[in-house]
C-alpha cells in the first residue's frame, strides 16, 4: 500500500508543477526532493546535490548546444536550402522510395565543406 501511496504523491507533485507552469527539469526535481523528504531518512540538500552536479557536470551535455549551435547556422546561413535547391534536379528522376536515405546522407554533407560547389 505504501508503493500506491508513493505514485499517487508523486503524480499529485508532479502534475501540481507543471500545471503551475514550472519547467519540466525544475519539476522533476521538486519530486525528487518531495519524494526524498517524505520517503527517506537522509537530508536531501546534501544527496540531491551532489547527483545533480554530476549529472550536469558530465561531457555528454556538452554536445547538445553545439548542435542546436549548428542548427541555428545552418538556419541562417541557408546552407540547408541551397543543399536542397542543389540536389533537387538531380532527385527528380529518382522514385520516392530513395528520398529517405539520400536526406540522411545530406546530414552529413555540412561536415564536408569543400565538397561543395565554391560560389
Amino acid at each position: 500500500m505504501t508503493e500506491i501511496y508513493a505514485i499517487l504523491v508523486f503524480l499529485f507533485v508532479l502534475f501540481l508543477l507543471l500545471g503551475s507552469s514550472v519547467w519540466v527539469g525544475l519539476a522533476l526535481m521538486g519530486v525528487a526532493w518531495v519524494g526524498m523528504e517524505m520517503f527517506t531518512n537522509r537530508p536531501a540538500g546534501d544527496a540531491m546535490i551532489t547527483t545533480i552536479w554530476t549529472g550536469a557536470s558530465s561531457w555528454t551535455l556538452t554536445a547538445l548546444p553545439l548542435f542546436i549551435w549548428m542548427g541555428e547556422i545552418l538556419f541562417r546561413t541557408r546552407l540547408s536550402q541551397d543543399l536542397f535547391r542543389g540536389l533537387a534536379p538531380w532527385m527528380r528522376f529518382l522514385p520516392v522510395v530513395y528520398y529517405i536515405p539520400i536526406l540522411q546522407v545530406v546530414q552529413f554533407l555540412p561536415q564536408y565543406q569543400d565538397l561543395l560547389p565554391q560560389r
